[in-house]
């Protein structure tokens, strides 16, 4: 899918317009993973990940700059393009208004990271990974509703902010809370 936003730091950088390259640095831009770097500051630099078109998921491609869109500069940093995860199942289905409940997510394409973090409607939690079940886990917060019944779909991102596709609760209630 793309579209993760990705901060590059370093120094000099100058407010222009700069291209960014995911992948071999002797691709032409139009056939490798190309995108373009906002200034930031003279320390840093934001672009938005393209879409991962014939990369290779799970390894590390690198990262080229270039000013003209011909003369790339590969730099010392790497990024690593991830299958999208999707959630398989929740368990328990069920747990307490008040929040406090410990879910266990099994989903495909999981992959470790410091950013983990679960979403229950607009509320955002952190998650723990479980390397021996490969299963991560989420505390529910509380809800404040005069409702003594409130079905929730739980979303969950590896990188803190890009959250799995949301999942219908009545098609499938056990990726629901």
């Amino acid at each position: 899918r793309g579209g993760i936003a990705v901060t590059i730091t370093g120094s000099n950088f100058i407010d222009n317009f700069l291209f960014v390259k995911i992948g071999s640095s002797t691709d032409a831009c139009g056939l490798s993973s190309c995108t373009f770097a906002v200034y930031n500051t003279s320390t840093s630099l934001i672009f938005k990940s393209p879409p991962c078109a014939s990369c290779q998921f799970g390894r590390y491609q690198p990262i080229s700059l270039s000013w003209d869109n011909k003369t790339f500069i590969q730099s010392n940093l790497q990024f690593k393009f991830l299958e999208a995860t999707q959630i398989l199942e929740v368990t328990p289905s069920f747990g307490s208004i008040k929040g406090g409940s410990t879910l266990y997510i099994r989903a495909s394409n999981m992959n470790f990271t410091n950013s983990l973090r679960c979403k229950f409607a607009n509320v955002i939690v952190p998650a723990t990974f479980l390397f021996d079940t490969s299963k991560i886990i989420c505390v529910t917060p509380s809800f404040a509703t005069s409702s003594t019944d409130l079905t929730l779909s739980v979303l969950i991102a590896l990188d803190g902010s890009t959250y799995s596709p949301q999942q219908d609760c009545n098609f499938d209630p056990r990726l629901c809370f």
